[in-house]
């Protein structure tokens, strides 16, 4: 039976078990290869006598077929298969067959021992710069373009062959952790001088630190960029704010001067419109908050702007205060007013009310005293009509009192 595997990412033909092509005369051999430790199967099979019957294959060698396949999870990997005469005779390879398997086997063999001479070789050598990196890595890409078999041999040299790349990769890396971390402290150093802002003091300690960079060797090309990006970049960052910063202090402290004089001109513009309503007093407000969030303006002129700004504002303030004592006097008048018109109404609607509950008093008597069925229910409606009526008036006369206290 013949099914289909995945393998090394590409599908291989996979025999479950090995057959003998429904040939009684089929010979089917078995052996391991020495070198590689891999396991084969052999079929010659199709074997045809002059009346064309089934024969052993040494009576007709040139009509025979011949499979041959390695042992690979539990069934056999198709590597040669020469059909017999019969079936047309045609050649199949397995993948990456292109001639004799087993003398193919035993080149790859011979490369891959040949990559891992070379990279013992490397490894033997002290050199941990780039260039041997470079040259590691180019062993690795010349393994991966050798077809394998995946044969016990080539595990053990595949072992080998890793063990060499990891400790040269460990070395390597030992070397150049001890640059890293020194670069790595001076970054770091340039960074907390260029965060200070120290701009006295600072530029001696960057000069100091460059000097230190200077003696360093290398950590790696990658490493190295990375740290000289870090650690320049908290040179030239430092470098830069002061260069920039008395220009860009002066020019802040002209910036907020005239922040400061626009706010003074709005200011003096909402006091002369006399207008003291919620939004223009919201607007006023949002004037000192602004001046609030404005910062300095230099030594010579900021209090200057200040009692400009304080003067600006407190005729609004003051006539403001003034307008609304009057509008909440206007309010006391008119409420007053309207408090004593509503006493005449609560009067009167106290009246209303008793004359309905003695109303109620009657028709709960009636209700209890009648026999007539008609007539009770007739008066219990009428009782909670009135009922309603004095929810209604209570519900009135406690909205006017309570609009009386405010």
């Amino acid at each position: 039976m013949r099914g289909a595997i995945a393998h090394m990412g590409v599908d291989m033909a996979l025999w479950e078990k090995i057959l003998d092509f429904g040939d009684p005369y089929a010979e089917q051999n078995q052996f391991t290869d020495e070198t590689s430790g891999a396991k084969f199967a052999e079929v010659i099979y199709g074997g045809r006598n002059a009346d064309d019957e089934p024969c052993k294959p040494a009576d007709d060698p040139k009509g025979v077929g011949r499979w041959v396949g390695i042992e690979r999870d539990g069934g056999y990997e198709l590597l040669f298969w020469k059909h017999d005469r019969k079936s047309g005779g045609k050649t199949e390879y397995g993948f990456g067959i292109t001639g004799d398997p087993l003398k193919q086997l035993h080149e790859v063999l011979d490369k891959k021992a040949a990559l891992v001479k070379k990279a013992e070789a490397l490894l033997a050598d002290e050199k941990r710069d780039g260039a041997a990196l470079r040259k590691m890595n180019a062993l690795m890409d010349e393994w991966k373009a050798v077809h394998g078999f995946s044969t016990p041999r080539e595990d053990e040299m595949w072992n080998a062959f890793q063990a060499a790349r990891t400790k040269f990769r460990e070395e390597r890396h030992a070397i150049m952790q001890s640059m890293a971390k020194a670069k790595e402290e001076l970054a770091q150093k340039a960074e907390a001088v260029a965060e200070a802002k120290d701009f006295r003091n600072g530029s001696a300690q960057m000069h100091e630190l460059m000097d230190q960079w200077r003696k360093l060797s290398t950590a790696g090309r990658q490493a190295d960029e990375t740290l000289w990006a870090r650690f320049n970049g908290a040179r030239q960052a430092f470098f830069d704010a002061q260069h920039e910063n008395y220009k860009q202090r002066q020019a802040k402290i002209a910036e907020n001067a005239a922040a400061k004089e626009d706010l003074i001109k709005r200011a003096q513009e909402l006091s002369d419109a006399k207008d003291y309503s919620r939004e223009a007093t919201a607007a006023m407000r949002a004037l000192g908050d602004a001046w609030k969030a404005t910062g300095f303006a230099g030594k010579e002129i900021n209090d200057q702007l200040w009692e400009r700004f304080r003067l600006a504002q407190s005729p609004f303030w003051d006539e403001r205060k003034k307008y609304n004592e009057r509008r909440h006097a206007e309010w006391e008048q008119r409420h007053a007013a309207w408090c004593e018109r509503m006493e005449g109404v609560l009067a009167a609607k106290q009246r209303t009310l008793d004359k309905l509950e003695e109303q109620v008093d009657v028709l709960e008597y009636q209700i209890k005293t009648t026999d007539d069925d008609d007539r009770r229910r007739d008066l219990t409606k009428r009782l909670e009509d009135y009922q309603h009526d004095i929810a209604d008036i209570e519900h009135d006369m406690a909205d006017i009192r309570h609009k009386m206290k405010r």
